[in-house]
């Protein structure tokens, strides 16, 4: 046997395994907003296989699809519409300290719930397309 020397060169994933990937990591945002954890959602959100910059982020994927299937390219700008949405939101709260709390200023789990099941609803629409 041969010992090569160096990672393997990762194999390019289908379609549906990159949407798949993308949906196992969205999957963990809802538990970050009910604790709270802004910083690990916006973490979660801005990075592979989620993110919105370059070839291997849900955002250069969607690109990717869309140029040759236009139904996939509506859902795919919904989908990243409703993710940056969802970390605007998230990000606001991160500046909600106990000081704006004791002013009244809440912190606000109801839009980025919102937004985290529309993104979802999208990305299940993508997911369902590219199964079949």
């Amino acid at each position: 046997s041969v010992l090569l020397a160096g990672p393997m060169p990762a194999r390019a994933e289908s379609v549906p395994d990159s949407l798949q990937a993308a949906k196992k990591e969205l999957s963990k945002v809802k538990g970050f907003i009910k604790a709270a954890e802004w910083d690990k959602c916006r973490t979660t959100l801005n990075n592979p296989p989620l993110g919105f910059s370059g070839a291997n982020t849900i955002k250069g994927l969607t690109d990717k699809i869309g140029k040759t299937n236009k139904a996939a390219k509506g859902i795919g700008q919904d989908l990243i519409t409703n993710q940056r949405l969802l970390d605007t939101f998230c990000y606001n709260n991160v500046f909600v300290d106990e000081g704006r709390q004791a002013l009244g200023l809440k912190i606000d789990f109801d839009t980025p719930l919102m937004y985290l099941q529309s993104t979802t609803q999208a990305l299940d629409e993508l997911i369902e397309m590219f199964e079949e």
